[in-house]
């Protein structure tokens, strides 16, 4: 029985590899059908576009055009042997290139892969029905590029008239994405304008190429692998069943290894954690308030100048050796070139062994510090930035003020300068004002508060004034400069009738330019050296010739005789001008450093 047995496994085995082989060999020699052709042609496609890319790039830039070719095949009938392919649909290689120095006739058709496509492609049973190819240019392309463009295509392509090959020529602005050449490849109405058929009478260019069509092995290697999966199951299958029949000792399963315990944490892991933990809070207090840390890192330095920098080499090196850099700034260049000295010098092991305790004096000590100053602004007067008013700003604030409000603020200020301050006021308010800064004795927390707040709004709009006016005079000198001179000795005879103290302190900070032409020569003299001379000659235009002659020789000789030139050649200034430069002139005179002798 075990021999029939045998003898119909052998029987059906060989059937089954005859049935095998014999699929293989009708897959490798069937003709071509539609899935082989559009292989094929995807095949022919590639190499094309890639030896007409190749033939273009000779004359124009790889970014200013795109190529792409179609081919169209179809089964061929078996009657009489096909015409050979040409080699440009065959093999991605170009030994030489169509136009100049190409000489036509001198291609390389002897090639073993080139060989190999054309036999697959023929024994297909399949030929060339059209070309089509589509070229995108730039649009700085001419129109003799254009027909270049095409006799290069027709020429490399060998392409065939008779057959309805085409090829297309369009513009556009590049650079170009691949997905449009797709499309202008699948269009179904392409410009007819611009595509043209190639001149018959050029001539081909025979290159080699190569392809092969790789599924009929792939079918043959499933078919394999299937049959090997099937011996490999039929021959388990038969060695489970010699098993059976002779046991053999039984094989004891691996034992199964035990799990190690979690090991529990140790003190010292513990500690390491903690002081880093200690470490990353340092560091962000440090970043957070660098004032802070360096005046701490200043006071151990100053206690110990001997182990102060060592200590705070300890300290950045266990946290961070930036942080010396960081705080350069605030411990100062002599501090912090020390510290990063001991930096650089100091050994791992003491680094290791010291910091654990540094780093806590340090958090200990920083957050005393942070403590106190919180302490300290908890405790500052909340008027304390009167003191950093001037007398004019003072007066500004507690001139509006009521008697009770302006005798708190005295109160705070030192006795002299509140004296000061009371007498600057109008002399009917200053007894008022002393008898309520006899009655302020105790003034509640909020109340204090309230007004402070209150002052403090105010006293920093007075801060952003350049200059704080008490009684309008420098208002009114500042009208004074932007009047003319007839207009300023009406103005000022005026104020002389109705305040003749208010003109004395006018004529103390103000000088008109009449006032400043009846100075004497040497004051003269003093004032040509510090203003312009052309500015100095145009104000003296329309004035009487007495005075003219008195200021000029009382000039330097040079100078004097550059006066009277500016003055002659300035004769026909309008009257507009000549106001102006008396303007700009008088504030020139209040600028300078005898301003002040002169308006005397």
């Amino acid at each position: 029985m075990n021999r029939i047995r045998n003898s119909k496994f052998k029987w059906l085995f060989s059937l089954f590899f005859a049935w095998l082989l014999a699929g293989i060999n009708s897959a490798a020699q069937a003709p071509a059908t539609e899935n082989t052709i559009s292989t094929i042609e995807q095949t022919m496609e590639a190499n094309l576009s890639w030896n007409l890319e190749t033939a273009l790039l000779t004359y124009f830039p790889e970014t200013k055009f795109v190529v792409k070719a179609n081919v169209l095949l179809e089964q061929a009938p078996q009657i009489k042997a096909l015409p050979p392919l040409p080699d440009v649909l065959l093999k991605k290689e170009v030994t030489a290139l169509p136009g100049l120095p190409f000489i036509p006739g001198q291609g390389n058709a002897k090639s073993e892969q080139n060989g190999k496509f054309r036999t697959v492609a023929e024994n297909s049973g399949v030929k060339v029905k059209r070309l089509d190819v589509n070229v995108l240019v730039d649009n700085s392309f001419t129109e003799g590029d254009w027909a270049f463009i095409r006799r290069l295509v027709a020429l490399t392509a060998d392409m065939d008239p008779r057959r309805g090959d085409r090829v297309s020529v369009e513009a556009f602005d590049f650079p170009v994405k691949s997905e449009f050449m797709n499309r202008l490849s699948r269009s179904t109405n392409p410009d007819s304008s611009k595509k043209v058929t190639f001149s018959p009478t050029l001539f081909p260019d025979e290159q080699k190429a190569g392809g092969m069509d790789w599924r009929p092995f792939i079918f043959a290697a499933v078919i394999a692998g299937v049959f090997l999966i099937i011996l490999f199951w039929g021959m388990n299958s038969i060695l489970k069943k010699l098993g059976h029949e002779q046991p053999g000792p039984e094989t004891l399963p691996a034992p199964i290894p035990k799990s190690k315990p979690l090991e529990k944490p140790t003190t010292e892991d513990a500690v390491l954690e903690a002081f880093n933990e200690l470490k990353s809070s340092v560091v962000d207090t440090i970043i957070g308030s660098p004032k802070a840390a360096a005046k701490v890192l200043k006071q151990w330095v100053q206690t110990d100048e001997k182990n102060g920098p060592r200590d705070t080499a300890i300290l950045f090196s266990a946290t961070s050796k930036n942080l010396n850099q960081f705080l350069a700034e605030e411990l100062g260049p002599q501090i912090s070139a020390d510290v990063q000295m001991y930096i650089e010098e100091l050994p791992q092991d003491e680094i290791s062994t010291k910091a654990p305790p540094i780093v806590k004096r340090f958090d200990e000590n920083l957050r005393d510090t942070v403590l106190s100053a919180i302490r300290n602004e908890e405790k500052t007067d909340a008027l304390a930035f009167l003191h950093q008013l001037t007398d004019d700003q003072l007066q500004h604030l507690i001139k509006p003020l009521k008697d009770g409000v302006r005798a708190i603020v005295l109160a705070q200020l030192p006795a002299e300068r509140a004296f000061t301050l009371i007498k600057s006021l109008d002399p009917r308010k200053q007894p008022a004002a002393l008898a309520a800064m006899g009655n302020v004795e105790k003034v509640p927390s909020d109340v204090y508060q309230h007004i402070a707040k209150q002052l403090l709004i105010r006293a920093r709009e007075i801060e952003k004034m350049r200059f704080v006016r008490a009684d309008g005079i420098d208002a009114l000198v500042n009208i004074l400069d932007h009047m003319d001179d007839l207009e300023q000795e009406q103005m000022l005879e005026y104020i002389e009738t109705q305040d003749l103290n208010l003109a004395q302190r006018i004529k103390s900070k103000y000088m008109t330019f009449s006032q400043l032409m009846d100075l004497p020569a040497e004051k003269v003299r003093e004032l040509a050296l510090t203003v312009d001379r052309d500015l100095l000659a145009r104000s003296l235009i329309h004035v009487d010739e007495m005075t003219v002659n008195r200021i000029i020789s009382s000039l330097p000789e040079k100078l004097a005789e550059m006066v009277q030139a500016s003055l002659e050649a300035s004769n026909d200034v309008p009257d507009d001008e000549i106001t102006l430069a008396r303007r700009q002139l008088m504030r020139s005179v209040r600028k300078s450093d005898v301003s002040k002798e002169m308006i005397k």
